[in-house]
């Protein structure tokens, strides 16, 4: 019989390369379809991504039970010239909404740009003060057990490593340690693939402890997202089940929505809620009355002067909501003067989402629309303040 000669050293070489691409071509096939919503994602961001709410999908309802209309204010306390310097300055800033309410009452309301008051805005990180407001409402009802619990205790998989030393106040305050605090247009980083990908958890599970707890305030969406898996588990609910039973039914809030990962996925709760801006003023209320709505204790009033406290580390931030000290947002240069209002808080959302509430002018201030040049944070409080007979500096 005669033998069959070994292929040639090139013929071996190409079947190498050809079965080495196709492997490849395989791999990144794979790959491609399983983050397919990730790619699609980043190819059709929307140029306006405040507004363009039908881009956002998957989303899950958050039932409301709208009450009572807030009231408009008769007689407006505000001189007209406050009040139109306070929209001509909004609309010249691409704002969709300003809306001013005094003592319950509303007095100035007004929409651009083809924005009305049932339409929807995407919250940005103004969220991230629900996922605080809710953390507070768990603690009370006992399914967290306390603000210096273990986040591992819910979130096990930080459970066998360094990461168990970590609080629900670490969190809250921002200073847990954990890595890729990076917040920038790279859609491949963590906070990136957080946002546009399918899978928050895996972001959350794997991300590294780089610091000592306590040791650093750093502003970082992690944090949130790891305190809203916490609170599915801690209650057995789905973030949105739970919003809407324990926050926005209790406030009379109308029906809003949460952006999920994917079909049945998880919230994105650092950033993916879409909501009114009367219904945003709803929360700032609820902030200014220390937690109560409708004759209803929602959230301890406690809790509440705990989310309004500085923290140890940065004097211009509390519980997921920013303070009107002179900390790292005056180093930011976010604001021209000072604060007229010590006791000012405000929720901030990405492109000038905001919510300011001062208590003690029973006054909150709600603007969203898409980036504006030229943002003040400290204009419109002190021009509403300085019209109640605070001092503008």
């Amino acid at each position: 019989m005669g033998s069959t000669a070994p292929p040639s050293r090139p013929r071996r070489l190409r079947c190498w390369i050809l079965g080495f691409l196709a492997g490849l071509l395989l791999g990144v096939g794979v790959f491609v379809v399983s983050e397919w919503t990730w790619f699609r994602r980043m190819a059709t961001y929307p140029e306006n991504p405040i507004t363009e709410v039908e881009w956002y999908e998957p989303r899950e309802v958050v039932l409301g039970r709208r009450g009572a209309e807030l009231p408009e204010a008769r007689p407006n306390l505000f001189p007209p010239a406050v009040l139109a310097e306070a929209e001509a300055w909004c609309d010249a800033r691409n704002s969709s909404a300003l809306l001013v309410v005094h003592r319950g009452e509303i007095v100035l309301e007004r929409y651009w740009r083809g924005h009305h008051a049932a339409a929807l805005t995407i919250s940005m990180s103004m969220a991230k003060t629900l996922v605080a407001l809710l953390v507070g409402i768990a603690i009370d009802e006992g399914s967290l057990d306390s603000l210096d619990a273990p986040a591992s205790q819910w979130l096990t998989e930080w459970a066998s490593d360094e990461r168990s030393r970590i609080t629900l106040r670490h969190l809250l305050q921002m200073c847990s340690g954990l890595g890729s605090a990076k917040h920038d247009n790279d859609p491949t980083s963590d906070i990136g693939y957080m946002y546009l990908g399918t899978d928050s958890l895996y972001v959350v599970a794997g991300v590294d402890l780089e610091e000592e707890p306590a040791a650093r305030f750093e502003y970082n969406s992690i944090n949130t997202q790891a305190l809203a898996i916490i609170l599915e588990r801690a209650t057995d609910r789905r973030f949105a089940k739970y919003l809407s039973k324990k926050l926005w039914i209790p406030i009379r809030a109308s029906d809003a929505s949460v952006w999920l990962d994917d079909d049945g996925g998880l919230a994105k709760a650092f950033c993916g809620v879409f909501a009114t801006a009367r219904d945003w003023a709803r929360v700032g209320l609820l902030i200014q009355h220390r937690g109560r709505a409708n004759d209803k204790q929602v959230v301890p009033a406690e809790y509440i002067a705990a989310m309004m406290t500085p923290s140890p580390l940065e004097p211009d931030y509390g519980f997921h909501v920013w303070l009107g000290n002179e900390g790292i947002r005056s180093e930011d240069e976010d604001h021209d003067e000072p604060f007229v209002a010590e006791d000012l808080v405000y929720l901030d959302g990405k492109h000038r989402q905001r919510v300011y509430v001062i208590p003690s002018r029973e006054l909150v201030i709600v603007r969203v629309g898409e980036r504006g040049a030229d943002w003040d944070d400290a204009f419109l409080p002190n021009l509403f303040v300085g019209a109640l007979g605070g001092s503008r500096r």
